[in-house]
């Protein structure tokens, strides 16, 4: 059996929640107001996303026992809100081509 590193992974699945976490709302903020801006729901889904994180290490920082927060996994947080928002504008840029090729 491979050995798995806990502290990589820990972060790992920072980075994939608040990717996916973004992702989320930023379609669900597109579902509900179709006539706004996608650039108005990315900033919307990015804010959200990292408040949540950087409250919940907070909250496990200063309200719990046995935890503390991290802020190592603010930066995993926001990497993956950061990394969520780079690869839709890839994508979104990657389909204007397309469109424009046709």
């Amino acid at each position: 059996m491979p050995h798995v590193k806990i502290y990589e992974f820990d972060k790992l699945s920072h980075f994939t929640f608040h990717f996916i976490f973004t992702a989320l709302w930023f379609f669900a903020f597109a579902e509900w107001k179709p006539e706004k801006s996608k650039s108005s729901h990315l900033k919307k889904a990015a804010l959200l996303s990292f408040s949540y994180g950087l409250i919940i290490e907070f909250l496990q920082h200063y309200c719990t026992v046995g935890r503390h927060g991290d802020w190592r996994d603010v930066v995993g947080n926001s990497f993956g809100t950061i990394a969520f928002i780079l690869c839709y504008n890839i994508f979104r840029r990657l389909k204007q081509r397309k469109q424009t090729a046709s």
